[in-house]
Parts: structure tokens; sequence; C-alpha cells
């Protein structure tokens, strides 16, 4: 495709063979879909949009595999993005390891200073898997890692569709997405918020914000909540 000049373009939605054509714009958000079977690296679409005349600060990234390059390239060439989201929606190509980019996240948050939201994203193929307590526990130490590495990381969502909410510097949450079936989603809550008052109260190192939550109002209703639902599964069995 030949080279496109839209000056007063600031954002893009659309195909990579086109945001690669655009030369020269004021994109600051843009949403790449990447064909599969795409031969050119990813670097040369980035490396077209990062001359716009505009600081690139949304970057979403619909894609058919996990592939490690692709977060490599947008911190070189986005060093002030906010948002990055990685949506892979190919099931019936190789979707590759996602630890492959999370492994990378670690040194990539010591040059994203300003990033907000990070999101990664695959279908489930068996809509009646529920997180697993190890998943969040697994996701628990990453993402106060990450917090460590990044003052300014607020949300994130992983594999597991937990969004990660960050409620005080060193405090983070794990809430449940609102898409899907009600019982669902109320499953699901249940096994995050149980999940986050068993690690609290068995828990000696973390620190304090974390057992005050559950002094709150808040926290008291969640704590009750929870153990009145897990009565009456009990209960059923």
């Amino acid at each position: 495709m030949p080279p496109l000049s839209l000056p007063h373009l600031t954002y893009f939605g659309g195909p990579d063979t086109v945001a690669e054509a655009l030369v020269n714009s004021s994109l600051s958000r843009i949403d790449v879909y990447w064909n599969p079977q795409r031969k050119a690296p990813a670097s040369a679409v980035y490396d077209a949009i990062s001359h716009s005349g505009a600081e690139l600060l949304s970057v979403y990234n619909s894609i058919s595999c996990w592939d490690p390059v692709l977060l490599t390239t947008i911190v070189a060439n986005a060093p002030k993005v906010t948002s990055i989201s990685f949506d892979n929606f190919g099931p019936i190509y190789d979707l590759g390891d996602v630890e492959t980019v999370l492994a990378l996240v670690d040194d990539a948050l010591t040059e994203l200073r300003h990033l907000v939201y990070l999101r990664f994203y695959e279908p489930n193929p068996d809509n009646h898997t529920s997180v697993q307590a190890s998943t969040l526990e697994k996701e628990f130490q990453m993402i106060r890692r990450w917090g460590n590495r990044s003052p300014t990381l607020q949300r994130c969502v992983f594999i597991s569709k937990t969004l990660w909410l960050r409620l005080k510097p060193n405090l983070w949450f794990p809430t449940t997405p609102i898409d899907g079936p009600p019982e669902r989603q109320v499953h699901e809550s249940w096994v995050r918020k149980k999940w986050f008052i068993t690690t609290v109260r068995s828990s000696t190192s973390l620190p304090s914000d974390y057992g005050d939550v559950l002094e709150t109002d808040y926290g008291k209703r969640m704590v009750a909540d929870v153990e009145a639902a897990t009565r009456a599964r009990e209960s059923r069995r």
C-alpha cells in the first residue's frame, strides 16, 4: 500500500497493512488487527506510526498468536503509552504461550513509565471452567511484582479474565468481569473473593493494607457474603 498522509488523524483502527502506510499522522490511539500470515516485522508498523506528530498513548493489538517481539517493539516505539492490550483471537492458529510475553513485562515496565492499563486476553474454549485459586495466586505474585516496578500501573487483566485493581500503592484486589451469564458471574465473584479473604487471613507478610480492607464496611459485607455462599454450597452437596 502506498504511504498515506493524514496529518489530522488521531485514531486508527484497522489492519496492519494500512497502519504501516500511515507515515504522516497525529495518532495517539491505535487498534491494529495483525494478519496471522504477515511476513514483515511488527516494527515496520510502529516505525511508521512513531513518526507521527503526537505521542502514542493507547495501543490495542488483535493477534492470532503470542509473540514477545510485539511487546518489545511497542516499548521501543511508544515509551509514553498509558494503555496496552493484547487480545488473542487465534484458536485455529498456533496460539503460542502467553508466558513468553509475560516474562518480558518486568523489563518493559522499567521503560514504560506512564503505563496505567495492561491487558492479556484469549478465548476460553471451555466456558464451564472456573478460575482456580492457584491461578489467582500466580497472578497475585506477578501483579505485586509489576506494581513494585511501576507506580503508575493501576489495572491489569490476565488470561483468567481477572481484572486486578490497584486500590492503594501496595494493595491489589481481584474483580470479576461483567460479561457472561449472571450465574457464572456470581460464581466467579465468589471464587475470587474467597481466595482473597483466605490469602489475607493466612498471610503474615502482606502489607497491613490488605488486612485493613477486611475491617472496612465493604470488607465485612464481603466476608459475610462469602461465608454465607460457602455454607449454602456445602449444604447442597
